[in-house]
C-alpha cells in the first residue's frame, strides 16, 4: 500500500506545470464563443468588414445572436439591421420613462416626436436614423415655418431618444451630434410695466377673466401650475398656496392685493375642486389659453399672455429694488441663470438712466472756472506763505547742523 502510493506520487506532474495547464484552460474557455463576435462587458456584438471598415452589429445577450448578425452582414454585404421601427421604439422609450418624469414632459416629448415623424415616417427602422435623414428633417421643418427654438426642442428629444437606443443596442451610434442644427437667437422676454398692466386689466370687462389675469400676475404662476391648483391647496389665513411646479411642489405667498381676485375665482367651489373649471388638466389649460387669446384679439394686445404676466412681475419686483435671489425664489426657478434674463432687462434700464450722467464733465467745468478766478492777495503786513509745506521734524533729532 505504501509503495503504491509512493509510485503514484512519482508519476504526478509538478505543481508549476499544473498551474500553467489551468491558466491555459481558463484562457481557452474565456475565448470560447463564435467567430466574428466581440464581447462588450456582459453582452456580445457581431462584426464584418464592409467597405474596408469594421462594422459592428447591435449588442446581444447571447453570443449566438451576435454571430448570426455577423454572418448576415457578411452574406448581404449590408450594414446591421437593428430591431424595431422608429415609432415602436419611440413608444417603448416613452413608456420606460413614464414613471420618472411628469406627464407634461411625456406630452412634450411626444409632440416633438410627432413633428419629426412628419418627415421621418414611424415605419423607418431605427438603424436607418442617420445624419442625412436628420438634415432632411431640418430642411422640411424650416420650409414648414418651424422656428429655430422648436427645431432645437426636437433636437433635444431626438438626442435623448437616440442615446437610449444606443444603450439598448438598437442603434450603433447617436447621429444627432453629427448634424448642424439651427441656432436660436435669444430675445429678451416681453414685459409689461406696472402702468401698462393696469391699463390692460382695466379694459377686461368680464370679472372672471380679469380676476384670473390679476391673480396670475400677482403670483407669477405658470399656466400648468394654475391648471393644477385646487381649492384645498390655498390657505387664506396664512396667505399662501401650494404650487405643483415643474420639478416639485412648493409653498408660495399670496399678495394681499390678490385676495379679492382669488375670492371671485373660488366662488361656489368645493375644497376638492380645481380653481379653474375643467374635467382634465388639458381642458383647464386650454381654458386659460383661450381666455387670454380672446382678450388678445379683443384688446389688440399681442403681448397679453400667461407667461408675459410672469415676466412682468419679475421685472417689476427687480425695478422696485427686490433682490435677484428673492425673485428667483418667488418665481421658483431651479437655477439663477433663468432669473438672470430679467436682471439684464433691469440693467438696460440702469444703462439708459446713467447715459445722461456727466460727472467728469461737471468736475472739469468746475476746475476750469476755479482757474479762471484771480488768486486772493494776502493782507498788508502778512508774509506770503510758501507753497511748499514745511516738513515735520522729530524733536529727538536735535538742532539742525551743517556739515562743511
Amino acid at each position: 500500500m505504501g509503495r503504491s502510493r509512493v509510485d503514484s506520487d512519482a508519476h504526478q506532474p509538478p505543481p508549476q506545470l499544473l498551474l500553467g495547464l489551468l491558466h491555459t484552460d481558463q484562457r481557452i474557455v474565456r475565448k470560447k464563443y463564435p467567430a466574428y463576435v466581440q464581447r462588450v462587458r456582459n453582452s456580445f456584438r457581431g462584426w464584418a468588414m464592409l467597405g474596408g471598415k469594421r462594422v459592428f452589429g447591435p449588442c446581444r445577450q447571447l453570443a449566438a445572436d451576435a454571430h448570426a448578425d455577423a454572418m448576415r452582414m457578411r452574406t448581404t454585404k449590408e450594414g446591421p439591421v437593428f430591431g424595431g421601427t422608429f415609432g415602436v421604439r419611440a413608444d417603448e422609450w416613452l413608456a420606460s420613462i413614464a414613471g420618472s418624469v411628469t406627464p407634461d414632459t411625456i406630452e412634450f416629448y411626444r409632440s416633438h416626436l410627432n413633428s419629426v415623424q412628419r418627415t421621418i415616417p414611424s415605419t423607418v427602422l431605427v438603424g436607418k436614423l442617420t445624419a442625412p435623414l436628420l438634415r432632411e428633417f431640418i430642411r422640411e421643418a424650416q420650409l414648414r415655418g418651424l422656428a429655430a427654438r422648436s427645431i432645437q426642442h426636437a433636437r433635444r428629444v431626438l438626442h435623448t431618444f437616440c442615446g437610449w437606443c444606443v444603450r439598448r443596442g438598437y442603434l450603433l451610434a447617436n447621429p444627432v451630434p453629427a448634424v448642424e442644427w439651427p441656432r436660436v437667437v435669444e430675445m429678451p422676454p416681453d414685459v409689461l410695466t406696472a402702468e401698462e398692466l393696469e391699463n390692460i386689466l382695466a379694459r377686461v370687462q368680464i370679472p372672471w377673466a380679469r380676476s384670473l389675469m390679476l391673480f396670475m400676475a400677482y403670483t407669477g404662476l405658470r399656466r400648468a401650475e394654475m391648471a393644477r391648483l385646487r381649492v384645498c391647496d390655498i390657505d387664506l389665513r396664512q396667505g399662501s398656496l401650494w404650487v405643483a411646479g415643474k420639478a416639485r411642489a412648493q409653498s408660495h405667498p399670496i399678495p394681499a392685493d390678490a385676495i379679492p381676485a382669488l375670492d371671485l375665482l373660488l366662488a361656489g367651489a368645493e375644497p376638492q375642486d380645481y380653481v379653474i373649471p375643467g374635467s382634465t388638466e388639458r381642458a383647464r389649460r386650454n381654458r386659460i389659453a383661450e381666455t387670454f387669446r380672446f382678450w388678445q384679439r379683443k384688446l389688440g394686445e399681442p403681448r397679453l399672455h400667461p407667461h408675459t404676466l410672469r415676466h412682468s412681475v419679475a421685472t417689476i419686483l427687480l425695478r422696485q429694488g427686490v433682490g435677484a435671489a428673492t425673485v428667483q425664489r418667488f418665481l421658483r426657478h431651479s437655477s439663477f441663470a433663468m432669473t438672470q434674463r430679467y436682471v439684464h432687462l433691469v440693467e438696460s434700464d440702469l444703462r439708459a438712466a446713467t447715459a445722461s450722467l456727466s460727472l467728469i464733465g461737471r468736475d472739469r467745468a468746475a476746475a476750469d472756472s476755479a482757474r479762471a478766478q484771480p488768486a486772493a492777495q494776502p493782507a498788508p503786513g502778512v508774509p506770503r506763505s510758501s507753497s511748499r509745506p514745511a516738513s515735520p521734524r522729530d524733536p529727538d533729532d536735535g538742532p539742525d547742523t551743517v556739515h562743511g
